[in-house]
């Protein structure tokens, strides 16, 4: 582990994240074809992005990551969790 790991504060982080995937959700229900209610929440990570983000900062800074790592670490999934295509899919 890195030097500095206790530096943060995880735990708040963690609830920072958690808290953003909460206000995020959405209720929802689905009715099986055996009559069956099945109630779920439906979460979006688009509207979590800032907690998430800074979550991913917080980590690349504990590892020692440069700033090139840091931003692949921030982006890498940005078509899942923002929706978003990239300019390579538009090839």
């Amino acid at each position: 582990m890195p030097k500095d790991w206790e530096a943060t504060d995880w735990r708040m982080l963690s609830k920072a994240v958690d808290g953003a995937l909460r206000r995020s959700a959405i209720a929802k229900s689905i009715a099986t074809k055996q009559g069956h209610v099945i109630e779920y929440d439906e979460i979006d990570g688009k509207r979590a992005r800032e907690a998430i983000v800074q979550a991913d900062i917080e980590i690349g800074r504990g590892f020692g990551l440069n700033q090139l790592e840091l931003d692949y670490v921030v982006n890498y999934d940005i078509k899942y969790r923002m929706g978003q295509e990239t300019e390579e899919d538009d090839d």
